[in-house]
């Protein structure tokens, strides 16, 4: 797509679930991202946003429809998130806790870094004693 030279070549990006959107239109300079949505054809293809556009960047940066657009820019729309991420760490971590609690046969976790049968710690008990008796381990 080639544009006249008072126009500049804008591209939309959309990841809808089920497959990719993306379109090319040739605008007047000075033109801003809602105007820019306006003229697209984002709407018709996903009615679902008529009252309200997703969230909106250009290249990766988050952005408002009022910042004015600068030739080969691509407007991103992002869609809302499913779930969560600081909830869905929170889970995986305690899925990660109860996973160690049940390697040890007393229920007491694992320490990260000690293998499930234990090894190295038998490494750790001699330095512990070792303090107690008054020597200095030698650790390696």
């Amino acid at each position: 797509m080639t544009c006249t030279e008072p126009e500049i070549r804008i591209h939309f990006a959309f990841a809808a679930p089920t497959r990719l959107w993306r379109q090319s239109l040739c605008l007047p300079a000075g033109t801003t991202v809602a105007e820019a949505l306006a003229q697209s054809d984002f709407v018709r293809e996903f009615p679902e946003f008529t009252d309200h556009f997703p969230a909106i960047g250009i290249y990766g940066e988050s952005c408002t429809g009022q910042r004015v657009l600068v030739d080969d820019d691509r407007i991103e729309l992002y869609r809302p998130l499913v779930f969560d991420p600081l909830e869905t760490r929170r889970r995986r971590a305690g899925q990660r806790r109860q996973m160690r609690s049940a390697a040890r046969p007393d229920g007491t976790p694992t320490r990260s870094g000690a293998s499930p049968a234990g090894q190295g710690d038998e490494a750790i008990r001699t330095a512990q004693n070792a303090k107690c008796d008054g020597d200095d381990p030698v650790v390696q």
